[in-house]
């Protein structure tokens, strides 16, 4: 009944009321990274809340290993240790096959890309903020700004 007077009222404007189940699409694709707890990591460490993030993983995880070492499980440690560095390393190459396939959607210098890749930066941030609107409406602005708000997250002014 709500949905009828609305519609009418809509329609009296010339105006389309849109069905609920219609999905808009997003402009990019959301971000998608490998979480620790899905890891070989995220098994070995247990009691880390659901949902952490990165660093808190680390700090839990160098905490562990120091205990197991202090207490003689350096086997475990060690494990433990190896299974942090190969989660990091495929972490790392995620974020950058993100970063590659967003700043060629995004249509920006594939020299700018590389140096990118030289310069010693989180690929995970870097991701996080080519997957925005700002980076869309970026593609206009001068190299300097783009570098500047690529690297720093910081709007140029």
């Amino acid at each position: 009944m709500l949905q009828d007077a609305l519609k009418k009222a809509l329609t009296g404007n010339n105006l389309e009321a849109r069905d609920a189940t219609e999905a808009t699409v997003p402009t990019a694709s959301p971000l998608l990274l490998p979480r620790p707890e899905d890891s070989e990591w995220g098994t070995l460490l247990t009691g880390v809340a659901a949902g952490a993030s990165l660093g808190r993983w680390r700090q839990e995880s160098q905490a562990r290993i120091k205990a197991w070492k202090n207490g003689g499980r350096k086997r475990d440690a060690k494990a433990l240790e190896t299974a942090q560095k190969k989660f990091e390393k495929q972490y790392e190459k995620a974020a950058w096959r993100a970063v590659k396939e967003r700043w060629t959607a995004l249509s920006y210098p594939d020299k700018m890309y590389r140096r990118l890749k030289s310069a010693s930066l989180d690929p995970a941030k870097v991701a996080e903020r080519l997957h925005t609107r700002r980076a869309e409406t970026m593609t206009t602005a001068g190299g300097a700004a783009l570098w500047t708000w690529v690297t720093t997250g910081k709007k140029p002014s």
